[in-house]
């Protein structure tokens, strides 16, 4: 089943997902994983091959990898699926790599949404790796480590994930967080 004719299901992903990125023969562990908390150590995370290209149909640039107390979820290449997941309460990270072809060079939207970060205070030295982190904290933020999260993230991240997903199931929490710390 072509992926991309319209009737895209999450089975459906995460198999093209498995094939696109070589799963099949590489444990998921060996993927690039993040630090234990930041991913603001100067590095993009990409992984080992981009998506095929449809005819009038943009790639996905992202994917979205999920752990949860039951094991690996996903993996996702919008947002949108991410919360949509049966798993999504019971998610404890979230990491995002980089699927396109090349490097990654942020585009328009993307840019403004590292530039509110910028605003509020953050120095950065790679564009695309905060964007990630910001990616990551609109999907999700494990409740139970929010707090620490956050305040290694600090209050620009968080503005500019709001900024982004201001309607994320956790938009809440992240302002009331703000409000409380920023």
């Amino acid at each position: 089943m072509d992926i991309w004719s319209g009737k895209v299901t999450r089975r459906s992903v995460f198999q093209i997902g498995l094939v696109s990125l070589g799963i099949i023969a590489t444990p998921i562990g060996a993927l690039a994983r993040p630090d234990s908390y930041g991913h603001l150590d100067g590095t993009t995370r990409t992984a080992n091959a981009a998506p095929q290209a449809v005819a009038g149909v943009e790639a996905p640039r992202y994917l979205f990898v999920c752990e949860s107390s039951l094991g690996y979820v996903g993996p996702f290449t919008k947002v949108e699926e991410v919360w949509s997941s049966p798993s999504y309460m019971k998610m404890t990270s979230v990491t995002v790599m980089y699927i396109g072809s090349g490097s990654l060079v942020l585009n328009d939207d993307e840019s403004s949404i590292v530039a509110v970060a910028e605003k509020a205070g953050m120095t950065v030295s790679d564009k695309p790796a905060l964007y990630m982190t910001i990616l990551e904290v609109c999907a999700r933020v494990a409740t139970e480590h929010l707090d620490e999260r956050l305040h290694t993230l600090g209050a620009p991240v968080v503005k500019a994930a709001l900024a982004r997903e201001p309607h994320a199931p956790q938009a809440q929490l992240l302002a009331g967080w703000l409000d409380a710390n920023g």
